[in-house]
């Protein structure tokens, strides 16, 4: 007996096991799997972590999957402030990760030691991104992300919680925030299921 997650409406989606349902949510725009999050702390804590890097969320329905992109065709360039990727390489990783085409995809790119926001850049590029990805994904709703991170400081860890559009957390080392974005600079409702 499997789980099944059904859309109804604009904004309410339900998961049922069997014939009990489990979970509803309402007026939430994005859902990320609680096991996602912990791929997001695992990408960005490493020893490189100085220059900032890029990921891919994507997910049918729900975030339910992290795509690396450690490919250097995918990520062309790195500094500590700037991030230069190549979409449709980015696209092939998708495709060739999923079994399914998704039509959730979240762009996220990182600000180490930085702030949860848009630059100004960032916003500039988010559209023209946003229509390469749905040229070649028909029906994908596209997303950004900017997650920031602290610098290395021993600590409690703390679980995510989401709270508008960002999700928060500590692990033992760093704090953590993202932000998530629609392809106009708009800040998205996001909330965590376990799973």
């Amino acid at each position: 007996m499997g789980i099944k997650i059904f859309i109804e409406g604009e904004c309410d989606v339900t998961i049922r096991r069997g014939r009990k349902r489990i979970i509803k949510a309402s007026n939430v725009n994005l859902i990320f799997l609680r096991r996602v999050i912990d791929q997001m702390e695992i990408r960005v804590e490493s020893p490189m972590n100085e220059l900032e890097t890029a990921y891919i969320l994507s997910g049918v329905d729900v975030v339910d999957m992290l795509h690396k992109l450690s490919s250097s065709d995918v990520i062309v360039s790195a500094t500590p402030t700037k991030v230069y990727t190549v979409t449709e390489r980015k696209i092939e990783h998708i495709l060739k990760e999923r079994e399914e085409k998704p039509n959730i995809v979240v762009d996220i790119h990182t600000h180490p030691l930085g702030v949860a926001e848009l630059s100004e850049e960032d916003k500039k590029t988010m559209r023209k991104v946003a229509e390469i990805f749905k040229e070649k994904i028909p029906g994908v709703r596209v997303y950004f992300g900017v997650h920031a991170f602290s610098e290395e400081n021993f600590g409690r860890r703390m679980e995510p919680v989401a709270i508008g559009n960002r999700i928060r957390w500590r692990s033992i080392t760093r704090e953590h925030e993202v932000a998530i974005f629609d392809e106009n600079g708009k800040p998205v409702v996001v909330e965590i299921w376990s799973g």
